[in-house]
């Protein structure tokens, strides 16, 4: 069960802590998803964290708990086995003299709640934390990952061949399920000359978690290439792989792996492909009301181009895949064209690139336009070729929607442009260009108000644009009085400061004016400056208001966009 409408309209509208129109649009988003009210409202989120909780806690009847506030010993947890804790989203988190303290996202859930009590001969008192502190909580079953990792190592290099296979598959186990729990996109299993490191990117930055023998970095390679299925008896040439696995609670995914071969030995690296990516919304991932309504907009036309531009891993994919999800129906036909497939979607027919079968972006795209397509995605639009035919779908009764490397959105028309593209073909197709960062979020529970320090003061010198921002958004002339948000670092995050990304965005409409500029050849710099005047929100400017609402610090909002 979940909490009425009612009930959240009491805890959260009546008291005044949320507007009724913001109430309205998650009850919106609530149908719209197929969701309840309740997961609407986390998923949005229109509160900090210790008032969200608060006003659900209230709701239930129950008391709060700031899960991520408690040191959680693994003894504690585990009086629920960590399969039960995740399906039934409750843990343990204090064993009292007189009582049980319990933290769980479902206090309704009074059968599972009321058995809780036999296991520690003691009274349960129930707390309600939310959903993604629990999470946090259930990551303690784990453990310190690189004591774990010596623990499994521990009998050293053996002869015994069931015992060191056996060793491969527990190391590797524990590699995957660490690495998805910790929210890490990528795995990096170097090898070095007298070793190797284990390293999880997450946020976009990449942490050390394990160091480990040449004899251990061998056994991981060898599992996960039996996993992936690459040849085991090469070691001298490039291999590519892919492989899904299911690390229990409901927590299955996809793996896409690299091997290169490198002076030290095989260097590995795994990208995480969660299965759950393509079900974040428009606002989730940071686009603002105006940004979501002119794209929404953009993507019910029956032809164009909606083109997002930005560098590798400025999270591209993942907004054409929400903007996708919001027209995926039965009533349209819609199909792609991939390098890789990365995540599957329901009334979605994906093709993969194949070189090995002459299947590329161009050819398949070939194929896509004679297979009655309503709407197209092109992974990413790479040569001359491929542009061609895109922007002549485009023309012909296609929505057409791709990625392109560029730093901002006004310099996608220059670079159609030395693909080969006439100015009048990209006038006419293109209808909107989002360009796109990803910035680190500020942990909720960690993070601290803070006025600029003088490093702060004269990194902003470097970026004048930035600097114009602040000042107008915050309405003060001086930088020193402006209170910002900054890093602290606490177990929710690891210690880290950060937890979670948040994109940084830039909207480009293609309007008559911007047309007539791309006709007569207009640079960047004319086209951008004229977006600007009729509207445009730079990425700067995106970011202010990101960093002055405490969503980010100003030192993630410098490192990802220089202006």
């Amino acid at each position: 069960m979940s909490l009425t409408q009612q009930q959240l309209h009491n805890a959260f509208v009546a008291p005044g802590h949320i507007p009724e129109e913001v109430f309205a649009s998650i009850c919106a988003q609530s149908e719209a998803e197929h969701i309840s009210i309740e997961e609407a409202l986390i998923a949005q989120a229109p509160l900090k964290s210790s008032d969200l909780g608060r006003g659900l806690a209230d709701a239930y009847g129950v008391p709060f708990s700031m899960l991520g506030e408690q040191s959680i010993s693994l003894e504690t947890l585990s009086f629920i086995p960590e399969s039960v804790a995740r399906a039934q989203q409750t843990v343990f988190y204090d064993i009292q003299k007189d009582q049980a303290l319990v933290a769980t996202s479902h206090p309704d859930n009074h059968a599972f709640l009321n058995t809780l009590s036999q296991k520690t001969a003691r009274p349960v008192s129930i707390r309600y934390a939310l959903p993604a502190e629990i999470e946090v909580a259930l990551h303690g079953y784990q453990g310190d990952l690189a004591e774990r990792f010596a623990h499994i190592t521990e009998n050293g290099d053996t002869d015994d061949k069931d015992q060191h296979t056996q060793q491969g598959i527990d190391l590797v186990n524990l590699l995957l399920r660490s690495a998805f729990d910790a929210g890490s996109s990528d795995i990096h299993i170097e090898p070095f000359s007298e070793g190797g490191v284990v390293r999880f990117r997450i946020d976009g930055l990449l942490k050390i978690v394990t160091r480990h023998s040449k004899a251990v970095h061998e056994k991981i390679v060898a599992r996960l290439k039996i996993l992936s299925g690459l040849r085991t008896d090469e070691h001298a040439a490039p291999q590519d792989g892919r492989f899904s696995f299911d690390a229990g609670g409901g927590r299955t995914f996809d793996l896409r792996v690299s091997l290169a071969p490198i002076t030290d030995g095989e260097n590995l690296v795994l990208r995480i492909l969660r299965r759950d990516v393509h079900t974040v919304t428009l606002e989730e991932i940071g686009l603002s009301e105006e940004h979501q309504a002119l794209l929404r907009a953009m993507v019910q036309k029956s032809h164009g181009m909606v083109l997002t531009v930005g560098p590798t891993g400025a999270g591209k994919t993942t907004t054409l895949y929400t903007l996708l999800k919001t027209i995926s129906t039965e009533e349209r036909n819609i199909m792609t064209i991939e390098d890789p497939v990365e995540y599957n979607i329901d009334f979605v027919q994906q093709i993969q690139v194949n070189q090995a079968k002459d299947v590329r972006f161009d050819t398949g795209l070939r194929t896509i336009v004679r297979q009655d397509p309503d709407v197209i995605l092109v992974g990413e639009i790479r040569d001359q070729e491929t542009a061609k035919i895109a922007v002549n779908a485009a023309m012909t009764g296609h929505l057409l929607l791709s990625t392109l490397h560029t730093n901002d959105a006004a310099t996608t028309f220059p670079r159609l442009a030395e693909m080969g593209i006439e100015a009048f073909l990209v006038a006419s197709s293109v209808n909107v260009v989002v360009a796109q960062r990803l910035m680190r979020k500020l942990c909720d529970s960690c993070r601290k108000s803070a006025t600029l320090d003088q490093t702060s003061v004269e990194a902003l010198k470097l970026s004048p644009m930035i600097h114009k921002e602040l000042v107008a958004q915050s309405g003060k002339e001086d930088v020193t009085d402006i209170l910002l948000y900054e890093s602290s670092g606490c177990s929710v995050c690891n210690n880290l400061g950060y937890r979670g990304r948040i994109g940084v965005f830039e909207v480009l409409q293609v309007t008559d004016t911007i047309r007539s500029l791309i006709l007569k050849g207009a640079s960047a710099y004319e086209i951008d400056a004229t977006a600007q005047a009729e509207g445009m929100r730079s990425m700067s400017s995106d970011g202010v208001t990101k960093i002055l609402a405490g969503i980010s610090s100003l030192d993630e909002l410098l490192r990802v966009v220089h202006t």
